[in-house]
Parts: C-alpha cells; structure tokens; sequence
C-alpha cells in the first residue's frame, strides 16, 4: 500500500503511520476542521472492490461505534474520499500492551489493573452482544497515563448479523484463539473472548503463552488437546486464587468456563483488594516505649485536625472534602487532598474532575483540561464533567471543540438541560441563530428540569431577537419569566423587545 505520510485527505492531514494490519494502515493524522489530532484506519485500496472485505471494514467502526467506554477507542466516523474509504477514531498517545511486554515484566498490581481494564472493556462489548474475537496484546493501547483501549473491531460480530467469514475458515490470530474458533464444532459466542483473555492474562503473569508450537499447526494442535503448564511457580509469586481464575478462563469446552466476563471482573478485584491488604505494613511487636512514642505521634496527627487526619481516609472522602474547602476558595488545601485522593484511586472520576474546576479557577487551562479529560476517560458517562471542560474550551478561543464538547455531551444524555443551553448559548455569541434554534427546540422536547426549560425559552427568544423577528422572541421570552420569575436577562431582553 502507499505511503499516504504528508498527504491530505479531505480535511485530515496525515503526520505519520503508527500502525498495520491486514486490512490496512493507521495513520495518526491532524483533523483540520476540528483542530486536534487523531487517528486514521485506511483500507487496503486491494480491498476497495472486495465486498467482504469492505463490509467487515465498515462492520469494524460499527461494532466499535456502538460502545461507548473509557477503555474501548472512539469511533468518530467513517469517511471516503475519492476511492479512499477509512476510518477517524481516537487518538491513543502510548504503545500497544504487545510492545510494552516485550520490554519489561509487569509488577503483579500492574498486571492486574490492566487486566481489570480490559474485562471492564469486554463487559461493555459482549453487554452490546458485541464479540469481539481478537483479543491480543497488538490490539490493546496502554496510553501515557496508564489507561487501556481496546482496538480492532474487524474480527468483531454482533449479534444477529450475518457472518462475514467462509465455512472452514478460521478467523483471529492463532496463538489466542479459543478452540471453537478452531474446530467450529461450537457457535463463538463471548465466551471465546474468555478464553482469549486468559490466555493474554497467562502471558502477562509468565511471560509466556499458553500454548506453543514450532509451527501454526502445531499451536492450534496445542490449544485444542494440550494443557497449560502450571503457574504455582514461587518465584512468580501468583496468587492460588488468580492462577485458578487464568486456567477456569482457559477450559476447552465453552460451557466450563466462566459464562461471562462480568464474573471475571469481579473476582479480579476481590483478588487485588486481598493482595493490597497482605502487601499493608502489618502490626509489629516492640519496645513498650516505642509503642508509647507511636501513640503519642498518632494523637498529635489527629490533635492538629481535619486536614491530618485525611491521611486516613478514602478517596470518595477526601474528595468531599476538597468541595468543601473550594467552596470556601482554599483551593491550596483542596488541591492538596485531591492529590491525596487520586494517589488512593487514580481512576477516580470525581477527584480529576474537581481538581480540573480548580485549575480552572486559578486560570490554568491547560492543567484543566487534562484534568476534565481524565474524569472523562475513568467514567465516559459523567456527564457533568463534559459543560465545565466545554467553557475552558471557550475560554482558550477553541469554539469548534467547546461546541463537540457539549454536542458529546447531549449525545450521552439527551435530556441534559445544561448542555443544551450552554450549546445554544455559545452559537447565538457565534452569531450562528438558526442552528441555536434547532438545538433549542430539540431540547425544549427533551429535557425536564423546569429551570433549564426557563433558560432554553430565554435563549430562544434571544435567537429570534438576533434574527430581527421580534413578534416571534416575545412569546418565548415571555414563557421564560413565566417558568423561572428570576431569569433577569430574560426581563432585560422582554423590555428591549417591547420597547
């Protein structure tokens, strides 16, 4: 295929390739009409006229589409220039879990967390009745902040679709291939993306996989007859409790698995709840005096207050307490314990979220919107997080990505009043009425809260002023003070139109 590096398409302007596949190459690319970086899946152009192939491109960035979650990249759109047909989706700054492992044996918790990442991914998926039959370290991303994506929807198939594969012909890649994807002697369902993951789960523990062999064959001889070999090795230092998890994950026969990946998950956090507390500093005999000393210390922690004592607190504790003191504009003291918080959970959405607002207080915008993003990332459908991270967007003069931010918002949460006003708002200060007012009027059938409908009526008829059709913004104006009495530019506007 052809290097398309330095060559535009459409509005995209492609920087560099940073991946390949059979299907085709991903670039990581600039997309020019929204001013920020992506990446781009092209299809083989020797796949342009296959239909197969082409419909298990575009089943790709459906499947894919259809899930919205923290650890599965976004799908923005499918495109086609000319005889050019890709994909636009998310972004991911970091490597593949493929090459991360290559370079480094993984500490047990990392292990684990990544692992938790994942079967919180596939619980989305397979609860779509998405199945997504190649999971391998090549398609999951580990970005620079340690949060996993799930990539490569091509072997994906979703319930109640036709199959896009030949009779006979085995589909994913063969060193994490369950049997039925083998044999065919039993429909794959997601419990074949259960195998898949013990056996990526195998590999992350030992450093080796599962099932070997010097040649193809004798691999999928290996994966259908030949047991693993145990991992109660004490030099690797796993837990019973795992190992048995990895190999019930790994049985030939579908029905003597786990039946679905949500009890995997669950059983993974009991396990890293338990290693957390046997990796605790555990109480020690001593020196009376010295017990004394310690107590002593203790109780001068807990005399100097609130602040100290946070120490001992959970991360959904702690960060009460930071809106507490933001409340109280002690943002120095809030910044600190949200630290606090994240250094317990640094997938708490909340924290990152509220230390985003601070930053934001203080005017440091960038710091902000990394923060927002973050709180974004650990939960997707948060959508409170979505308006403040839009208004920084405002406030750096980046009014194409503020807008997609509260579009993304209503998308989560079509009855979202502040999304909709704060959108609305935003194209009547861009002098763009009409799209306001069909913003304004999807909204106005959505949402429920009284007070906001007070506030899209006062935007309507704020649009309507903008379009000089007074007799038309009146009424809604009107209707405006009728719901919420304490609209004041709601009176302001009522009393220039009038007058």
């Amino acid at each position: 295929m052809k290097n398309l590096t330095q060559k535009t398409i459409g509005h995209y302007k492609i920087l560099e390739q940073i991946g390949k596949g059979g299907m085709g190459i991903v670039y990581k690319a600039h997309d020019l009409h929204l001013d920020r970086l992506v990446a781009i899946k092209v299809l083989a152009p020797d796949s342009v006229g296959d239909e197969v192939a082409q419909e298990r491109f575009l089943r790709e960035a459906r499947a894919a589409a259809k899930l919205s979650h923290a650890n599965i990249t976004t799908i923005h759109s499918i495109e086609q220039v000319d005889n050019t047909y890709f994909i636009d989706m998310e972004f991911v700054d970091g490597n593949t879990l493929g090459k991360l492992i290559k370079t480094q044996k993984l500490p047990l918790q990392e292990t684990l967390n990544i692992a938790i990442q994942l079967a919180d991914g596939l619980e989305k998926a397979h609860s779509q009745q998405v199945i997504h039959r190649d999971i391998k370290p090549d398609n999951i991303m580990i970005s620079s902040s340690g949060l996993l994506k799930i990539m490569d929807f091509g072997l994906a198939k979703i319930k109640g679709q036709d199959r896009l594969t030949k009779e006979g012909v085995s589909m994913g890649t063969i060193d994490y291939m369950s049997p039925e994807q083998i044999s065919h002697e039993h429909e794959i369902d997601h419990r074949s993306d259960i195998f898949s993951f013990g056996t990526l789960l195998y590999e992350l523990l030992t450093g080796d996989l599962p099932f070997k062999g010097d040649h193809d064959w004798a691999v999928l001889f290996s994966i259908l007859n030949n047991e693993p070999h145990p991992i109660n090795d004490p030099e690797l230092a796993i837990p019973p409790e795992l190992s048995k998890l990895v190999f019930k994950c790994l049985e030939k026969q579908p029905e003597q698995r786990y039946q679905s990946i949500s009890e995997i998950l669950s059983e993974l956090k009991t396990i890293r709840e338990q290693i957390k507390k046997k990796t605790s500093p555990k109480p020690f005999r001593t020196h009376p005096f010295l017990a004394i000393s310690v107590l002593v210390i203790l109780l001068s922690i807990l005399f100097f207050g609130w602040f100290s004592s946070s120490y001992f607190h959970s991360a959904s504790e702690l960060n009460t307490k930071a809106v507490l003191l933001s409340n109280e504009e002690n943002y120095g003291k809030a910044k600190e314990l949200l630290l606090r918080a994240l250094d317990k959970d640094s997938t708490f959405s909340p924290a990152w979220a509220n230390l985003g607002w601070i930053f934001l207080k203080v005017n440091q915008y960038d710091s902000a919107v990394l923060c927002y993003r973050k709180s974004i990332d650990y939960d997707p459908e948060n959508v409170l997080a979505y308006p403040p991270l839009a208004r920084i967007y405002e406030q750096m003069n980046q009014m194409d990505k503020a807008l997609q931010t509260y579009y993304e918002a209503i998308r989560k949460d079509s009855t979202f009043g502040t999304a909709y006003n704060d959108a609305a708002y935003l194209l009547i200060h861009l002098k763009r009425p009409d799209e306001a007012i069909a913003l304004i009027e999807t909204g106005l059938k959505k949402t429920l809260d009284r007070n906001q409908m007070a506030y899209l009526f006062k935007n309507l008829g704020k649009a309507y002023l903008q379009k000089n059709q007074t007799d038309t913004a009146i009424p809604y104006l009107e209707k405006a003070l009728e719901l919420d009495s304490m609209t004041k530019e709601a009176k302001t506007l009522l009393e220039k139109a009038r007058y």
